[in-house]
């Protein structure tokens, strides 16, 4: 894919004609770990991914705690300002949906997607091999932020529901925009954001589209036509006469092998001897072998 090609598209389609180095630092990284986690993705995936990314941090692209927002200058708060803002935010109603006070002890939201409740950053740590219980503020790290959001949204780890879920491929126009816009239910319920997202996750589409974006699929190697395989030589008795056999190929069954030498030996056993001088013996046995084999073939 074109990266080039994808940024100058979203600068425009997206973000209003300006990205700063922090936002394309924080796509490239989506980006970066979509390619290495699910490389066959499809691009729609990617593109709802970036438009609740968007969404989830007011167009800042980066990770960030709760109750930030791209108009504060201070967009890395203490922890201690976040669980004030939020108790100030609960005192007045205006955090109707929160059944269970969760900030208090440390777990208000971090992230591109952000988790909260203990519980939850220990479910999606333990499924990335993160400690962040031990140490929640890894939830802020760029790449296992995009992890968190990316592995979230692909098992359904918000809300319960994942892309998967999504009839990206429903064949009717308006059932499909239907679906994609109920998308946003992957991160969050009903918040009024679902014409927004939809509309981000189409413009990024295009944008994954023109830059030549295609899954990565991958084919399992070819295996090389085995060898023919060789026994060593051994000798074998034949009519009372040991005689050597050497390097056969195994194309020739055991069977056959064993059948021609039974009948070397029984043709041999009858045949009259010759004369010394017309080879004896050895000479006998080697033409019934000749026959035998021309028989055969």
């Amino acid at each position: 894919m074109d990266r080039q090609i994808f940024f100058d598209t979203i600068r425009k389609s997206v973000f209003g004609g300006r990205l700063t180095t922090a936002q394309v630092a924080g796509m490239e990284t989506m980006l970066d770990t979509w390619g290495d986690l699910y490389p066959s993705a499809r691009a729609e995936w990617i593109a709802n991914s970036l438009a609740q990314v968007k969404r989830e941090t007011g167009s800042l692209m980066v990770p960030i705690k709760e109750t930030v927002m791209a108009s504060h200058r201070d967009r890395n708060p203490s922890d201690r300002t976040v669980i004030q803002r939020l108790d100030r935010a609960f005192a007045k109603g205006q955090l109707p949906w929160v059944e269970e006070i969760y900030w208090r002890e440390g777990w208000f939201g971090r992230g591109l997607i952000q988790i909260t409740h203990e519980r939850n950053y220990s479910i999606l740590g333990n499924r990335l091999g993160r400690d962040l219980v031990g140490d929640p503020s890894l939830a802020l790290e760029p790449r296992i932020s995009a992890e968190i959001a990316i592995v979230g949204m692909v098992e359904g780890h918000f809300t319960g529901r994942s892309l998967a879920d999504v009839a990206w491929d429903e064949p009717d126009p308006v059932k499909r925009k239907r679906g994609v816009m109920r998308a946003r239910r992957i991160v969050n319920g009903p918040d009024g954001s679902d014409a927004e997202v939809y509309a981000d996750h189409m413009a990024f589409l295009a944008a994954l589209e023109a830059a030549g974006y295609a899954p990565r699929v991958e084919v399992p190697p070819r295996r090389p036509a085995p060898e023919p395989e060789y026994v060593a030589e051994r000798e074998l008795p034949i009519g009372g006469v040991v005689a050597t056999e050497t390097s056969r190929p195994a194309m020739l069954s055991e069977s056959d092998y064993l059948i021609s030498h039974a009948e070397a030996a029984r043709l041999t056993a009858t045949a009259k001897p010759s004369a010394p001088a017309s080879g004896g013996w050895l000479a006998a046995l080697l033409g019934a072998i000749a026959r035998i084999f021309s028989r055969r073939a």
